[in-house]
């Protein structure tokens, strides 16, 4: 029972913290996971039926094979998007919302005065001086 509890906290810890790599370690570091080189690591993992035996080795494939997997079986688990977010819906919100039309862009003559007005009012302390 002891055993049992102590799997059910270290599991709901190591998912509190998944996305606070700082509390993740923190937690690994209890479970035995120690960052110094020499000594030996207390973590035996298991993946797919196979136990690692204090392998580092297997170990840093298992973390690595899990993170890297990660966002692939997180975007599984997301449902399919709508039609309200394609191509036809954004072009269709530019057009009626903002008067925007693909087929209707144009250069126009501007002035050297109106540049230069632009370039007065400009704000020095957010433009970039060249010394």
């Amino acid at each position: 029972m002891i055993k049992e509890k102590k799997i059910d906290f270290y599991y709901k810890k190591l998912n509190e913290n998944i996305g606070k790599p700082k509390e993740l370690w923190k937690c690994l570091k209890t479970l035995g996971l120690s960052k110094n080189k020499s000594s030996l690591s207390n973590i035996c993992l298991k993946s797919n039926d196979n136990v690692t035996n204090f392998d580092d080795k297997k170990n840093a494939n298992i973390f690595k094979n899990f993170y890297a997997s990660l966002a692939d079986e997180l975007l599984q688990n997301l449902p399919s998007p709508s039609s309200n977010f394609g191509l036809p819906s954004v072009r269709q919100y530019y057009e009626k919302n903002l008067k925007l039309r693909t087929d209707k862009f144009e250069f126009t003559f501007v002035s050297e005065d109106t540049v230069f007005k632009i370039l007065k009012d400009m704000d020095e302390k957010k433009s970039c001086r060249f010394r």
